[in-house]
C-alpha cells in the first residue's frame, strides 16, 4: 500500500518536473528558431538587416568624414597664418604651406621635432617645458614665444589643441 503510494507520487512528482521540463525546452526551440529567424534578411526588421543598414551608415559616415577631413587640410594649407599638427610627443605630422614659407623650411626639414628646432634659443626651454606638461596633462597648449630661421624671427603665439585622436593642432 504506502510503497505503492509513494511509488506513484514519484512517478507524479517526475512527470510533473518532466513537463515543465519539455516545456522550458519547447520556449528554448521556440527562441532558436526565433534567433535563426532574425539572422535572415526579411526585407528590413530583422537582425541581420538592422545590422547590415548600420555598417552601411558607418561606411557612408567615414566617406563624409573623409571629404570633410580633405576640404578642412585645404582651407588650412591656403590660410596666411603659420599652422601645423604634432603628434603627442611633438613629432610634426603636418604644416601648411604659410608655416613653410615663413619659416623657409622644407617639409622634410620640419617632420619630427622641427617646430621645436624653429624656437628662439631664448624662450625654447620654457616652452618645450610647458610643451611636455601640456602633453602629460591631455590639456591645450597656449604660448606666446619667438622662432627663427637664419636671421628671421617671428614672434608667435601658439595655440595648439589636443584633438580626439591626442595629436595636437595649432
Amino acid at each position: 500500500g504506502t510503497a505503492t503510494i509513494t511509488c506513484i507520487g514519484f512517478i507524479l512528482k517526475a512527470h510533473a518536473a518532466g513537463s515543465k521540463h519539455l516545456r522550458r525546452l519547447d520556449v528554448l526551440i521556440d527562441d532558436v528558431g526565433c534567433i535563426k529567424a532574425e539572422m535572415h534578411s526579411n526585407g528590413g526588421s530583422s537582425l541581420r538587416d538592422v545590422v547590415v543598414g548600420i555598417q552601411k551608415e558607418v561606411e557612408r559616415n567615414t566617406n563624409l568624414t573623409k571629404i570633410i577631413v580633405g576640404r578642412q587640410r585645404w582651407i588650412l594649407d591656403n590660410r596666411d597664418e603659420p599652422i601645423f599638427e604634432a603628434d603627442k610627443e611633438g613629432k610634426v605630422v603636418w604644416t601648411n604651406q604659410s608655416y613653410l614659407r615663413t619659416f623657409t623650411v622644407t617639409p622634410r626639414e620640419v617632420l619630427n621635432n622641427g617646430w621645436k628646432n624653429l624656437i628662439h634659443q631664448s624662450d625654447r626651454e620654457n616652452v618645450i617645458l610647458e610643451w611636455e606638461s601640456a602633453i602629460a596633462d591631455n590639456r591645450d597648449f597656449e604660448r606666446e614665444f619667438k622662432m627663427y630661421r637664419g636671421e628671421n624671427s617671428t614672434n608667435i603665439s601658439c595655440v595648439a589643441t589636443m584633438t580626439e585622436d591626442g595629436s595636437y593642432i595649432g
